[in-house]
């Protein structure tokens, strides 16, 4: 798995699973690992992990395996109801597609640990055999529930500055005008 170095040698496996695992740990990506039976992510003799890092962004502590297992229910089970049909069918295409071509790359909401939902993007790749059939999946897992909340703002303000008269067409500075437009007000 590639969070702790499948290297045959044992320098380069420390060195990339250390990597690996500050990366995990300090950049804010959970990482997941799937090694697929027969192409298919959904059978019971497919494999997943998910590091630690995956874990503490959806509100699990380091090493809860219990509350969290590496298994994909863990993880499907907490798609919010109205993400899940079109995750897994972009997840299905990414699989499906034995050029290789059709990446995995979405975003949607997942349900924390405290039950509370936060919006989070999803990217990802598959080997694959000989053949084409999907082998293993991988990917990483983004939080972006403050990116969705800036972009919100920033739509508001722009609707703001679109219907208001521009500068040169003020003749004063007013301060409702001003408040209206500060960044620490979400628009409703």
């Amino acid at each position: 798995m590639f969070f702790r170095g499948s290297s045959a040698n044992k320098e380069q496996s420390a060195g990339a699973g250390g990597e690996m695992a500050l990366l995990s740990r300090y950049a804010g990506v959970g990482l997941w690992d799937a090694l697929l039976h027969d192409g298919d992510p959904m059978h019971a003799k497919s494999r997943w992990r998910w590091s630690e890092e995956f874990r503490r962004l959806i509100g699990f502590d380091h090493g809860d395996t219990s509350g969290f297992p590496d298994v994909v229910g863990s993880w499907a089970d907490r798609l919010h109801p109205e993400d899940a049909q079109p995750t897994f069918q972009a997840f299905g295409a990414c699989l499906n597609d034995r050029t290789g071509r059709t990446g995995y790359d979405v975003t949607y909401r997942l349900k924390m640990k405290d039950g509370a939902y936060r919006w989070f993007r999803a990217i990802g790749g598959v080997a694959r055999d000989a053949g084409g059939r999907a082998e293993r999946a991988c990917g990483a897992l983004i939080r972006r529930q403050y990116q969705r909340r800036n972009s919100g703002i920033v739509r508001g303000l722009r609707a703001d500055f679109i219907q208001r008269p521009t500068c040169a067409d003020s003749r004063s500075r007013s301060p409702a005008r001003i408040s209206r437009i500060s960044p620490s007000r979400e628009p409703k």
